[in-house]
């Protein structure tokens, strides 16, 4: 699977670490603010990474990593 990266312009070719498994880390949300649009963007685009990988074979271990807010 190859995924392009927006800094470089590259396609470089995804592999796990472990022979079958991928851990996908989705960061979204600011302490102190609630969830807005761009969050969810991430939150969407994690999860299409993580069904596709595992549409592919591949045992996904998803994350989120969001932060609270305290208001």
């Amino acid at each position: 699977m190859r995924i392009a990266d927006a800094r470089t312009g590259e396609h470089p070719e995804t592999r796990p670490r472990w022979a079958g498994r991928l851990r996908v880390a989705v960061d979204a949300g600011e302490q102190g603010y609630p969830l807005g649009l761009g969050d969810l963007r991430a939150l969407l685009a994690g999860d299409v990474l993580v069904r596709t990988c595992e549409a592919q074979g591949l045992q996904v271990l998803a994350d989120l990593a969001a932060r609270p807010s305290w208001r």
